[in-house]
């Protein structure tokens, strides 16, 4: 009877024990969520690893997979999902936890088989469907990736899907893509969007509307991207607001001086305010940090524009010369060209003593530019005058008339190059 009575009392405080270790589990277990909550994530990981090296129960091993995941760190998180895992826990916030570490650490192929088995148990998961399609983007399966998204835009107005859809349509189909942007700000606000937005109304040629988010965008960021300034200093210029244009040039200068195409663009801003000398530093700025990538926009010719406008005439003519030979069928380039020999030329039209062979090249010049666009004026008179020097009255009278310009408005032809 003692022997009875000594072992039920054993076996109480057993019972007694475990229970008060469960229920010291669970209050510790609830501390835990009260720091994720505060997002004080180190104290929340050092408390459930405590508790683990106690017990490594397939509990504690998700809770602090999730900890993991909520502070970002996927790569921490996803030991502890797959361990829980194994050890036979299953439940929606693990399995859709642990797919979503294997999509962010780059195991895409495990990430699908996941995510459809995931999406077999929970076929109403939106999020998990984004997953799904971003994996299939990722694995080069763009055109199912953008169907899947459609699909889900189509059911619900998922801000996720919206956002990823803009995303991949934002080189190919800019519009699409603006349209889908715009319509996740109105599900979600989110001011991070706005430089992309922006970016795609400037590509639309929207400027009005571009450069009211591009702004926003510089003054969220708090930094000015030199894209951004770029972009922003393009609009001012093509509203012939060349101080404005300026400004934002000259940060993407400061900022980032061998950003392709700025220094040419600050050049051309420089010339339309008649500041050549400026004007002439850009554009040699322009030819000494093109990388190959931007497409030739004349800078040769405007060097020797500008050249011509200091009174540099033998080194107009170089550039120039450079001028021809990247752009042979340009009538501007032609015409510059043979203008500036013109001036070159010792004898002339008032002494009567040509130099022939500069001469004569220089009407071959004129003539293949004339073949192309015989109505400009200003081509008309310059091989009319050249004709005149070489003493051919015959064609020099056929050129004469209406569409020939005055001696006095002999002049280069200038930016339109």
């Amino acid at each position: 009877m003692r022997l009875t009575v000594l072992w039920f009392f054993i076996l109480q405080c057993f019972i007694s024990r475990m229970a008060f270790g469960q229920n010291n589990t669970q209050e510790q277990l609830a501390s835990v969520d009260n720091l994720i909550v505060k997002e004080d994530f180190k104290t929340a990981i050092d408390r459930l690893q405590k508790l683990l090296k106690k017990k490594d129960w397939p509990l504690l091993r998700a809770k602090l997979a999730q900890v993991y995941l909520q502070k970002g760190d996927c790569r921490q998180a996803l030991p502890n999902f797959q361990t829980a895992y194994k050890h036979g826990l299953k439940n929606q916030n693990l399995e859709f936890g642990l797919a979503l570490c294997l999509l962010k650490t780059g195991e895409l192929k495990s990430a699908k088989k996941h995510h459809n088995a995931y999406l077999d148990k929970y076929p109403d998961d939106y999020d998990a469907k984004v997953n799904l399609a971003i994996i299939n983007h990722k694995l080069g399966q763009t055109q199912k990736a953008i169907k899947q998204l459609q699909a889900i835009v189509d059911q619900k107005r998922h801000y996720q899907a919206l956002l990823n859809l803009g995303l991949l349509l934002f080189e190919s189909h800019p519009q699409s893509a603006l349209d889908h942007f715009l319509e996740a700000t109105r599900v979600e606000q989110n001011t991070q969007l706005d430089k992309k937005i922006g970016i795609l109304l400037y590509r639309l040629n929207k400027y009005p509307r571009a450069e009211k988010y591009l702004l926003k965008s510089l003054f969220q960021e708090h930094k000015e991207k030199s894209e951004i300034c770029f972009m922003l200093a393009n609009i001012y210029f093509t509203r012939e607001e060349f101080k404005l244009a300026e400004k934002y040039y000259l940060k993407v200068v400061q900022k980032n001086p061998s950003f392709p195409g700025v220094h040419a663009n600050l050049g051309i801003v420089y010339y339309q305010q008649g500041k050549w000398k400026q004007a002439l530093r850009e554009f040699k700025m322009s030819l000494a940090t093109d990388d190959g990538k931007t497409k030739d926009k004349g800078i040769h010719g405007k060097i020797g524009d500008l050249l011509v406008k200091l009174d540099r005439f033998q080194e107009a003519k170089t550039q120039f010369e450079m001028d021809q030979k990247k752009r042979p069928h340009s009538i501007v380039s032609l015409n510059n060209l043979a203008a500036v020999m013109q001036r070159l030329e010792k004898g002339g039209v008032q002494s009567g003593q040509p130099d022939r062979p500069k001469l004569e090249k220089r009407i071959k010049l004129l003539e293949k530019a004339y073949s192309q666009k015989p109505q400009d004026r200003q081509l008309t008179y310059n091989l009319a005058l050249a004709y005149f020097q070489a003493g051919n009255s015959n064609k020099t009278l056929k050129l004469e008339g209406s569409r020939a310009q005055k001696p006095e408005e002999l002049f280069l032809k200038g930016m339109s190059c």
